[in-house]
């Protein structure tokens, strides 16, 4: 076989090219903070204190990712994400589950796949023999097991679309510029409600960046807001005018227009459409009048209130939770957990556990130094190689 775990890997090539992105210094200080194993004392380890027995067709026993402490566990968690590709489907079931299980027991942070993998596999022991049948059906690769891991996709708040399917990602700031010049210019091809909807979020991702006024552009200062805009009188009296113009009934609008506070923003535009549709005035949106939507909402922004949560005794934001160096973050979490921690960063390190809570908070910029870190992980001293 190719590099299956540390062991198999002399020159830690692969631990250097998953930290390949860490500066100099940090990159040495992790380094060294993790005790490798001597061949004399892997060999004295119980097979049950390793994630994978692989028994060759002659009897040959080969032993892969040790589990038997906290280094041991962390180092074969890091490197089954970069390797489990090389195993077959009922191999990797193993080597994952058993590698989750021991880090659940020994509370180190490892990629949340392999918990999604002993949750599907709870009993599939530790061993394999060489030439054994392989599951008959397809196992999902550990990148698509990864993914169901991921919560960039069923956030709502950092799409601009989601009525169709997650359209128009707003995760980074760059991609809020993109989407705020999209809509922008693409405007007309959006229904009235999704102009609404695309709006809103551009508005509320661009004033989370502190970026606001410089993605505004017309569409969006048209429709963006949860609150009565200040067309509203304006919008209502373009109705009338085209209801005497039509000699259609215009006491449905008046009504409306005296209720609107008694209704709120979102009722009196729901409202709104059904009058329209009913007067017929729906045919000169973007024409003579603007849509319920805009004509509602239209020239008020606000500001979605940002959400926190306490770790220890410090309350940190879900701005600062994103603050974390990305290269630092996947070094120890992964990809996965990066993406899932920026679509909705509370939520996510809300239900991590605490050691793993201790450890992310450790990295936030302003933070780490204020945050208990008793319960992180602690890796010692290697060698080097």
């Amino acid at each position: 076989m190719s590099i299956i775990d540390v062991y198999d890997d002399p020159g830690l090539s692969i631990f250097k090219e998953l930290t390949a992105h860490i500066d100099k210094d940090t990159l040495m200080k992790t380094a060294s903070s993790v005790k490798l194993l001597s061949t004399e004392e892997r060999e004295v380890l119980r097979d049950d204190q390793f994630g994978l027995v692989f028994i060759t067709k002659t009897g040959g026993v080969k032993k892969y990712f040790p589990l038997s402490d906290r280094n041991q566990v962390f180092m074969s968690g890091m490197y089954f994400m970069k390797t489990a590709g090389e195993l077959n489907n009922a191999m990797q079931a193993i080597a994952g589950a058993n590698i989750s299980k021991a880090a659940t027991a020994m509370d180190v942070p490892v990629n949340p796949a392999m918990h999604k993998i002993a949750e599907d596999f709870p009993s599939m022991g530790n061993t394999w023999v060489e030439g054994a049948k392989d599951f008959e059906y397809s196992m999902p690769s550990i990148q698509k097991v990864a993914s169901t891991n991921n919560n960039v996709d069923s956030n709502k708040r950092f799409w601009g679309l989601t009525n169709i399917r997650n359209r128009y990602p707003l995760h980074e700031i760059d991609q809020v510029k993109v989407a705020a010049a999209y809509l922008d210019k693409n405007a007309n091809s959006f229904t009235p409600e999704e102009r609404f909807e695309f709006s809103c979020k551009v508005a509320s991702r661009a004033d989370e960046f502190g970026q606001l006024d410089s993605f505004m552009n017309p569409t969006i200062a048209k429709y963006a807001g949860v609150g009565f805009g200040s067309r509203f009188d304006e919008n209502i009296a373009q109705r009338l005018n085209l209801c005497d113009e039509f000699k259609i009934d215009s006491s449905p609008f008046m009504t409306l227009h005296k209720q609107a506070n008694q209704l709120g923003a979102n009722n009196s535009c729901a409202a709104m459409i059904e009058l329209d549709k009913a007067a017929g005035l729906h045919r000169y949106y973007d024409k003579s009048i603007d849509d319920p939507y805009a004509a509602t909402h239209g020239g008020y922004i606000t500001k979605v209130a940002e959400q926190s949560m306490t770790l220890g005794d410090t309350q940190v934001t879900e701005s600062q939770i994103r603050s974390i160096p990305k290269e630092t973050f996947i070094a120890s979490y992964g990809p996965t957990l990066w993406n899932s921690i920026q679509s909705d960063p509370v939520s996510i390190l809300s239900s991590l556990p605490k050691p793993d809570q201790a450890g992310i908070a450790a990295m936030i910029p302003s933070v780490g130094g204020g945050i208990d870190m008793s319960e992180a992980p602690v890796i010692q001293e290697v060698p080097s190689a």
